[in-house]
Order: structure tokens, then C-alpha cells, then sequence
């Protein structure tokens, strides 16, 4: 009887450490999510310059003295490094040591996600501590810091209060970090710590740490026999062991026992009927009790203390339960208010909590937020299954799934897929534990709806990667493209091309459509390049109206892929040049094409983008419709073209530039004015004509301060002639690039220019080229109407070599047409020649010109000149251009 009061009583007391365990660990749980939130919520409030600010960041962490009373070890941040760079409390002196050795500072610093620490002796404190890190973010999402919080084990913590909430008399609780065998909190403090056995030297030390729940009686560590409820907490890998030494629980019922054993004892000599009657006298109230014991074992029925019918041992006994019932009872009040708020919290989640049974998968239990998020009601779903609602997205996702529980156990923040019950898609983070309920097996899953965020990420990478106008790939993705294959063709033996597609006149359809038109046209165009490719190739927008196609996978003989390549390009010249259907009329279009095939020295996707974009140019040159393959010698002209680039800029900044002077005469042969001619003074090379360089001053932007430093030189030579009397009445003739005059304020520039000298405008006159005359040429007249008012003349230069529109002529309020040397050279020689000038000249004549002939270098030219009407000369029979010292000697 007594081994079966001792069986009863062990199974209520398990139960009852059980159960004041899973309470302790709730608690202990609660408390350290709290303190991570709290540490959360301060680095939210961290921004990057604080970091940079040692001051302004050890104010922030004095300005929160609710914060620092959450953590009894004080409180830091430590920066990339892990080196603390502010702390409280300034005696720790922990600014400059730094901590990157600790689990809680290199792990949150290494993944951005907050981090328990392992217990571990303090370095400042010199005691026992485990801290809590969490990530400080810029905007950018990128971890700067590290925002940390410390538990002093060794002084007075949360843990002590909750200890004493739950923990009295002889009983005892420890806390364990599983993973490290460590005794983390205890109600004996000088077993902070301690290590536990290793593994398979006490199997059930050894079961707990595996993820045992429940209540064992064993012998623990120690030595001593105990009884011990275990609950592991659900935010970290450690658990609660509430031990009651099986000494002092079973203390009663031995006490007895041996009481039992001497009475009976003495009683054997007596006969049987007085030891019936005692025996029945001693046991009828422990059968009571046996019962009563038995009872209690229904959970439902009530704890009620057992009466005491006497005071000796059984009374002692009985009242020694009693008061055991009563602590008992005080538990369950307690648990079942832990119960209720945990149930409360559960209800009242907005993410989608739901309770199945492992063993069939049957949900037991979901909360409101299930019901929002899937659309399920509660009486839909208790007792079914996943797979008898067809909630997953897949069979894929919920093998994902279960293979990561299966795995590890759990899962946290699993990303999968559901369907709702309307049937939408449900992108969703799992995260999953098991626990035990009443018993059995069950797992509490955590559902947190991600559908929106999700979106948003695919639209951002979509952004990221593809065009947004026309939907093909962009330039990006090309380059990842371009080198993964060029990647790839290190094991394979293929060939591939690059093609560069440009669209011919795209300003124009913008201009003469509008934009909303030119952006349907790439739409369009970018679907016909696709559809003319075979399947497998790669189709991206570089540019506004620029396109690139990557072919990979050709032959390995390079005269095969060169032709697979020439094909297409013939393919995609084709479909564009077929009429596009715009504003209700068709238009007409063409593009060139560079290619560049893959070569075995290749180094990278960006030099064959720059091989084909050269390509690209070449075919530009040749005309439209073209296409053209890439020349090592284009890439040595274009190395040519960046050294004299690199060099003109740090002439012009060297001031490396002269002007030299050619005279103009008249039929009298008297002097009428200069042409102003730039020469580049190079450092090795000497003096260079402007055909050599002008074009790349043009390409790389320095045409424009060149071109305002030779105005301005020329103005001060006009200005330092008016008041030499023989000199005053010159004229000096500056050419005037097409990207100068279209500059905004080129007027400003000029008349700055003039101010700034004091040279006379009437004496200035600009060249300026047929070629200006093709684009913007409102904006042209209006420019020389303004500087006309100025006295600034103006000179048509290599007239008829271009495009001239009569009209455009009229309009334009020109002085003077200069025919070109191309003209002059057989001009005494060729009627055709001749009849080009003296057209010239009377064109001139008609619209009120002067006319000029350049390039005059026989007396045969200037007496065929001036038989045609031609009254002005420029050429080398007069002189070459040189500076004006020279020329005046």
C-alpha cells in the first residue's frame, strides 16, 4: 500500500514540477523577448550618424534609464569590428575593448539578426552573464552596428523574481543552456556555470538536453535523488528543470514506513486478532488517502484538503499533504491565469496561429487571425486536415516543409506558399514548434502573411532587371547574362555573339509623333527583334533607342558562327525596315548593327559590349541598314582617339593652344581682316593643325572651351588694334563649332566676351558651316538676329559643299559666302568648277552677300577669281597662316 501511495504521489508531484516548469519557462521567455523587443525598439532609433558620433550616442543610451533597467549588466553598442564605442554604466569601461569573441556581438553583427548569447564569465563584470544583441541598420537595411544588453547572473535579475514567484521551500530550479551543457540560472548560485556531465554519462540529463518535456525522478549530477519537471523555452535552446529531492517528498511515507516496520515488530508476539485490528486501525485512513490521491488524479475534480480524524503520524501525514494540496491548488490558480493570458494572446493575433495533432495532422485549433488571413472559418477546419482543405500552394512546398521539420524539429520563418480559400495565392514566413498538450504531441505553427511585401520585392528586381517600357532585359541583366556565358565557355567548346543594335532617326519620330508615339515604336521594336530570334537568345534594351542581342551556343568553328551571326543581323534589318503602323500613318525605319564574336582572349562582358558598340559606329558609317563586324584596328583608333582626348585636356589646362592668323584681301590687294586659326603647340609633337584634333575636342566636350578661348584671344587682338590707325579697320574671322553656337548662352558667352576685351563687334565676324544649318535653325536665326544687333557679322564657310535651303539663306542674316578650296583648286582649268563659283558669286550678289574664295594660291586663280565676279581673296598666295609677329615682318 504504501508503494502504491508512494507511485501516486510521485505521478501528482511530477505533474506539479511539470507544471511549474512550463510556467518558469513561459515567464523566462516572456522576459527575454521583452528585453529583445526593448533593444529592438532602441536601435530602431539609432541612425548612422550617431554611430559616427561617440557623444551624441552615449547621451542616447543615458537618455533611456528604463531601458538600462532591464539589463543589470549595463548596456553597449560595439561598432563593425565589435569594439564597444558607448556604455553604461562609464565604470564598466567597456568603450574600446572590444568584444567580436562574443556569440552575441559576431553572430548579430555577421547575420543582422538578433542574438541570445551563450552564458559566459563577464570580461568587465568579472562574474557570470549572457547577453543580447541586435542589429543597427542604416536606411539601406545594411548592419552598421550592434546594439547590446547584459544579464548580471551573479547579482539580483529577473530570474530571481520569478524564482521566487514559483520556487519555495525545498525545492529548487535550474536553467540549462542545452546546447553548451551550461547551468545558466540556479537557485543555488554557486552552481552558475557549472557544465553538466558530457554526453552518455547520465542518460536522462542526456534526454532532457535532446528536447524531453515532462517529469523524471532520477539521480541527478549531484548525487541526489530527485524529482524533476522540465520545459524548454521557446526563443532560445535552453530549458527549466524544477527538481524536488525525492528525500524530502517522500520524507512523510518513509517516516511511516519505518514507524510501520518497528510497531510491526513489537506486534508479532501478539496475537492475530490485535494485530488484524491494529492493522486495520493504522491503514484505513492511508487507504483514504490512496483514494483521495486517486481521485485527484481526474483533472477535474477539486483540490480539497483531506480531514484529519487524528494527530498522530497518519495525522501528521495527512496534514503534510494537506498543506502539500494547498501549494498544489495555489499552482493550478496560477497556471490557469497563465493559461488564460496565453489563450488571449493567441485569439488575438493578427498572424495566423493554428494547433495540429502530429501524429494524423488534424487541426485542433486556430485563432481569429487564421480566419482573416485564409479565409477558413474555425468550424470549417477543427478536425481536418492541410490536405482535406487543400490549403498548400504545392505538394513541393509542403514537402519543403515537413523535410525542414523532420530535420531540425522546428522551422522559423519558412518561406512557402498557401492557397486562401477564395483562391488566392498566400505567400507566406512559417515558423513551427512542437509542444506537448495534455499529453500528446502537437505543433503550434505561426503564420505571417507576406503576399504584399512579396509583391513588392518581385516588382522591385523586376525593376531591377527588365525594362519597365519595353519589357525585354536591361543592361544589368545583359552584363550578368554576357559574363555567365562567357563564364560557361570555359568547359564548353562554343562560340557566341554580341550584336548592337542601333535604331536610325529616333529623335525625329519623337519630334515629328511625340514621345508617347517613339515609345510605342521601341515597344514594338523590341517585340519584333524577339520574335525574330530563335528560341534561347537574349534580347536587352541598353539605351533609349538602343537594343543588344546576345547569341550563344553557336558552332565552334568560327566562320560558322560568323555567319549564324551575319544571318541574324540580316533578319533583324529586315523586320525593322518593314513598315510601323503610327498615328494612323505608316513609318519607316531603319538601324545599324555592330557584332562582336566571342574570342578566346576575351575578358570580359564590358569589352565586348565596347567591341560591338564600336562595330555599331562603323556600320553607322557606312549608312543606314548597315551592319558591321568588329576590327582589332577600330579598337586601336579608338586608344588613339582616348590618348589625344587625355592630352588635349591637359593642354588646354597648360594653356598649350596659339592662334595663328591668315590674311584677307581685296582686289586691290589690300588688306581687309584676318582668319583666326587654332594650333595646337604639343609638347612632343609640335605645332598641330586643328584638322588633327578638332574632331576630338568635339567628341569628348572641349570644343567649348577651346572655341571661347579663341574668341576671346581674337577679341583682344581686335581690341589692341583700334587705335593703331592702320590696323583699326581690320576684320578677324573666328570658326564657330555647331556644339558652341547650340550651347544655351552662347549669346551671353560672345557679348561677355566682347565686353571683357573692349573690342569692337563690327569687326568680329563668325564662320559658321552648312551643317549648322540642318538642325534647330529657328533657334540658329534667332541667335545671329540677337548677336547682328551687336555689329557681329557673319561668314557662310566651305560654301556649297553641304546642305543649303535658299530659304534658310534668305532668312539668315548673313554678311558674307565663302567658297570653298575645293572649288578654287581647278578652277582655271574646269568650266565645272568655274560655273560653281560664279553661281556664288551671284547668288551673293542677289541676296546682298560679299563673297570670299579661300584657298586662292596662283595669280591664275585670283585673275579667273576676280573674271567671275569674286572681289575677295584668302590663300597661300598672300600667306600661310602664322602668327601675326611673323606676319608683320
Amino acid at each position: 500500500m504504501s508503494y502504491s501511495l508512494r507511485d501516486d504521489m510521485q505521478r501528482v508531484l511530477g505533474d506539479q514540477q511539470h507544471s511549474m516548469a512550463a510556467l518558469m519557462a513561459a515567464d523566462i521567455s516572456d522576459q527575454i523577448d521583452t528585453r529583445v523587443l526593448a533593444l529592438q525598439r532602441v536601435a530602431q532609433t539609432i541612425e548612422k550618424r550617431n554611430i559616427q558620433s561617440d557623444k551624441e550616442l552615449q547621451a542616447l543610451l543615458e537618455e533611456l534609464p528604463v531601458f538600462q533597467s532591464l539589463f543589470n549588466g549595463g548596456t553597449f553598442v560595439a561598432d563593425r569590428n565589435g569594439t564597444a564605442i558607448a556604455s553604461l554604466p562609464v565604470s564598466l569601461e567597456r568603450v574600446g575593448v572590444n568584444f567580436i569573441d562574443r556569440d552575441y556581438i559576431a553572430n548579430t553583427l555577421r547575420d543582422g539578426n538578433h542574438t541570445i548569447g551563450r552564458p559566459v564569465m563577464g570580461r568587465q563584470i568579472k562574474a557570470p552573464i549572457f547577453g543580447i544583441g541586435v542589429p543597427i541598420k542604416d536606411k539601406n537595411g545594411k548592419v552598421i552596428a550592434a546594439l547590446a544588453g547584459v544579464i548580471n547572473l551573479s547579482e539580483s535579475n529577473f530570474m530571481d523574481r520569478i524564482e521566487h514567484s514559483y520556487v519555495s521551500g525545498s525545492g529548487s530550479y535550474l536553467l540549462i543552456d542545452a546546447t553548451h551543457r551550461v547551468i545558466v540560472a540556479s537557485s543555488d548560485k554557486e552552481r552558475l556555470m557549472e557544465r553538466l556531465p558530457g554526453p552518455l554519462v547520465n542518460p536522462v540529463v542526456d534526454k532532457f538536453i535532446s528536447g524531453f518535456e515532462g517529469s523524471e525522478v532520477f539521480t541527478n549530477p549531484r548525487g541526489f535523488e530527485v524529482i524533476s519537471g522540465v520545459k524548454h523555452l521557446n526563443n532560445v535552446n535552453w530549458y527549466v528543470a524544477v527538481e524536488l529531492p525525492t528525500k524530502v517528498a517522500f520524507a512523510p511515507i518513509t517516516s511511516l514506513e519505518r514507524r510501520i516496520l518497528i510497531f510491526t515488530l513489537l506486534l508479532t508476539f501478539l496475537s492475530g486478532g490485535l494485530i488484524w485490528w491494529m492493522l486495520v486501525r493504522e491503514f484505513k485512513p492511508l487507504e483514504a488517502t490512496a483514494r483521495k490521491l486517486s481521485q485527484l488524479a481526474n483533472p477535474e475534480s477539486t483540490l480539497e484538503p483531506l480531514p484529519i480524524g487524528r494527530q498522530d503520524e497518519i495525522g501528521q501525514l495527512i496534514t503534510g499533504f494537506n498543506r502539500l494540496l494547498a501549494e498544489l491548488n495555489t499552482r493550478q490558480e496560477t497556471l490557469k491565469e497563465s493559461e488564460e493570458r496565453y489563450r488571449t494572446v493567441f485569439r488575438t493575433s493578427p498572424d495566423a496561429v493554428s494547433l495540429t495533432r502530429l501524429k494524423d495532422g488534424k487541426f485542433l485549433d486556430i485563432n481569429d487571425g487564421y480566419s482573416k488571413i485564409f479565409g477558413w472559418e474555425r468550424r470549417q477546419i477543427i478536425g481536418k486536415t492541410a490536405l482535406d482543405i487543400g490549403i498548400w500552394a504545392s505538394l513541393a512546398d509542403r514537402e519543403a516543409f515537413l523535410h525542414t521539420l523532420q530535420t531540425h524539429g522546428s522551422c522559423e520563418h519558412l518561406e512557402t506558399r498557401f492557397v486562401s480559400h477564395s483562391g488566392r495565392m498566400i505567400y507566406a514566413l512559417v515558423s513551427a514548434n512542437t509542444i506537448s498538450l495534455n499529453g500528446e504531441a502537437c505543433l503550434l505553427s505561426v503564420t505571417q502573411d507576406i503576399t504584399a511585401k512579396k509583391k513588392a520585392s518581385d516588382q522591385i528586381e523586376y525593376m531591377e532587371y527588365f525594362d519597365s517600357l519595353t519589357g525585354v532585359a536591361n543592361l544589368r541583366l545583359l552584363m550578368q547574362r554576357l559574363n555567365l556565358v562567357l563564364e560557361e565557355r570555359k568547359n564548353f567548346q562554343y562560340l557566341g555573339a554580341l550584336l548592337h543594335i542601333d535604331l536610325d532617326d529616333f529623335k525625329s519620330l519623337n519630334d515629328s509623333f511625340g514621345h508617347d508615339k517613339g515609345d510605342l515604336w521601341l515597344k514594338e521594336v523590341a517585340k519584333r527583334i524577339t520574335d525574330a530570334l530563335p528560341e534561347g537568345n537574349f534580347v536587352a534594351r541598353i539605351g533609349g533607342d538602343k537594343f543588344a542581342v546576345l547569341l550563344s551556343g553557336l558552332s565552334a568553328i568560327p566562320e560558322d558562327a560568323a555567319k549564324t551571326a551575319e544571318l541574324t543581323a540580316r533578319e533583324i534589318l529586315a523586320t525593322i525596315h518593314q513598315p510601323f503602323a503610327l498615328n494612323n500613318t505608316q513609318h519607316y525605319s531603319s538601324c545599324c548593327i555592330g557584332i562582336a564574336l566571342f574570342t578566346n582572349d576575351l575578358e570580359s562582358g564590358h569589352t565586348l559590349l565596347k567591341h560591338a558598340e564600336l562595330a555599331m559606329y562603323q556600320a553607322k558609317k557606312i549608312g543606314r541598314g548597315a551592319f558591321q563586324f568588329f576590327d582589332p584596328t577600330m579598337q586601336e583608333l579608338v586608344s588613339a582617339r582616348v590618348t589625344l582626348e587625355a592630352d588635349l585636356r591637359e593642354s588646354l589646362k597648360n594653356n598649350d593652344f596659339v592662334l595663328y592668323y591668315q590674311p584677307q584681301m581685296d582686289a586691290h590687294d589690300k588688306l581687309v581682316g584676318f582668319e583666326a586659326l587654332v594650333r595646337w603647340h604639343h609638347p612632343t609633337r609640335g605645332i598641330v593643325a586643328p584638322g588633327q584634333f578638332i574632331l576630338a575636342a568635339e567628341h569628348c566636350g572641349l570644343v567649348i572651351p577651346l572655341g571661347h578661348w579663341v574668341l576671346e584671344t581674337a577679341c583682344k587682338q581686335l581690341a589692341s588694334w583700334t587705335h593703331d590707325p592702320e590696323k583699326s579697320h581690320l576684320t578677324i574671322s573666328v570658326n564657330v563649332s555647331a556644339t558652341q553656337f547650340h550651347e544655351p548662352n552662347y549669346v551671353e558667352q560672345v557679348l561677355a566676351i566682347l565686353k571683357k576685351t573692349g573690342a569692337p563687334g563690327y569687326r568680329l565676324k563668325l564662320e559658321l558651316t552648312e551643317s549648322m544649318l540642318v538642325n534647330e535653325i529657328e533657334s540658329l536665326i534667332t541667335k545671329m538676329t540677337e548677336l547682328k544687333g551687336h555689329g557681329i557679322g557673319f561668314s557662310l564657310d566651305d560654301f556649297g559643299t553641304g546642305f543649303s535651303s535658299l530659304s534658310y539663306l534668305q532668312r539668315l542674316p548673313l554678311d558674307q559666302l565663302k567658297i570653298d578650296q575645293g572649288f578654287i583648286t581647278n578652277i582655271v582649268t574646269n568650266p565645272s568648277d568655274a560655273a560653281i563659283a560664279q553661281t556664288v558669286v551671284t547668288l551673293g550678289n542677289s541676296l546682298g552677300l560679299s563673297v570670299i574664295a579661300e584657298g586662292v594660291e596662283t595669280a591664275e586663280q585670283r585673275a579667273r577669281l576676280f573674271e567671275l565676279g569674286c572681289t575677295l581673296y584668302q590663300g597661300y598666295l598672300y600667306g600661310k597662316p602664322a602668327p601675326l609677329e611673323e606676319l608683320d615682318h
